[in-house]
């Protein structure tokens, strides 16, 4: 082989490693930007499945709820914060799994209703928009959530959340916000059937019904001072 071919072959090579590596990074890259709602790859992965909600619920299995105990239930934007040094109360127990849906809250709810806690701060349904379940769905399960709650624990105090808005520019259009509306007129009502207090979170954290830019990174999750503005709208309720 003379040097010219020699060195059109190793271009070749050269030029063909390069092209696989960028093809990669941009492979990699486009997964992990996908959707920040979900940490799952399948968005039809059932709580059985997730091993967010695996991981959680046999950690929560070696833990006891105290009595007179605060829970605050939900995803995982309820499983970020640090609610007990938020509040600095330690009655408050973190029940937030990443990824949770009102489906997989219904299937673990009974570990909540027997400890009969004074009260449960609720918030899930993100997820289930997520995953594309209808809002039809959701609600049914929701109102379930809420009878057992009253059934199981009839002493606990329930403060039913709102669902935060999502960021489209920030995580693409999964999730529509006018679908959260919707979820959230329902649980308006829900809460008044039962006689449960609706917080409204929604539009504290929204502008133009999108969730601010600056209290998030990836349009869902919030930063500390999302987290701020959420304690001060239920700081009298945990206080009660």
């Amino acid at each position: 082989m003379s040097s010219t071919k020699k060195v059109v072959f190793i271009s070749s090579i050269i030029l063909n490693v390069l092209f696989i590596g960028v093809f990669a990074f941009y492979a990699i890259s486009s997964s992990a930007m996908k959707n920040p709602l979900s940490s799952k790859d399948s968005s039809k992965q059932s709580y059985r499945d997730n091993p967010y909600y695996i991981e959680r619920t046999t950690l929560f299995k070696q833990l006891s709820i105290p009595k007179e105990s605060i829970v605050f239930l939900g995803d995982s934007i309820t499983q970020r914060s640090e609610w007990s040094e938020l509040f600095h109360n330690k009655q408050i127990v973190n029940r937030g799994v990443a990824d949770d849906t009102t489906e997989g809250v219904l299937h673990r709810l009974k570990s909540i209703t027997d400890a009969k806690p004074k009260k449960i701060f609720l918030m899930i349904g993100i997820n289930d928009l997520n995953e594309q379940k209808s809002v039809k769905k959701t609600k049914a399960n929701y109102a379930e959530i809420l009878e057992r709650i009253h059934k199981e624990s009839p002493n606990t105090k329930v403060y039913i959340q709102s669902v935060l808005p999502v960021n489209n520019k920030k995580c693409g259009d999964a999730v529509d916000n006018k679908d959260v509306i919707a979820l959230n007129n329902y649980l308006k009502r829900l809460a008044k059937k039962h006689n449960d207090s609706y917080i409204d979170l929604y539009s504290k954290v929204s502008t133009h019904n999108q969730l601010k830019s600056n209290f998030t990174v990836d349009g869902l999750h919030l930063k500390g001072q999302g987290y701020a503005i959420w304690k001060q709208e239920v700081q009298a309720y945990v206080n009660q």
